[in-house]
């Protein structure tokens, strides 16, 4: 299979950039609910209400731990994304001016 590829280099970049700025924002989300998770901490009590809430598997405190471990590892993928098409829109761009030198 033969065909032609086109990409615009620059489009490769914006997109690795508006990764960046998605992956900020859930940082500071991140940091939003680990704030509000450590300030609420134990509001629940310790009664068998309170245990009942929180603990376990599916309680809040696992559940919160979830949470964070879970946006972290978006960030992570978002931030790896990014690094990939701004890398490629590099290499892609060093590849086009040495072709384009050689002509000369």
């Amino acid at each position: 299979m033969t065909g032609k590829v086109e990409v615009e280099i620059q489009q490769l970049r914006t997109v690795g950039g508006s990764l960046d700025a998605v992956s900020a924002r859930i940082d500071a989300i991140i940091a939003k609910v680990s704030s509000a998770s450590t300030a609420y901490k134990g509001s629940w009590g310790s009664d068998e209400f309170g245990q009942s809430f929180s603990g376990g598997d599916n309680g809040y405190i696992k559940s919160d731990e979830n949470l964070q471990t879970v946006l972290k590892s978006k960030v992570a993928l978002l931030n790896s994304y990014s690094k990939g098409l701004t890398d490629a829109a590099t290499a892609l761009q060093s590849a086009e001016d040495s072709n384009t030198d050689s002509f000369w």
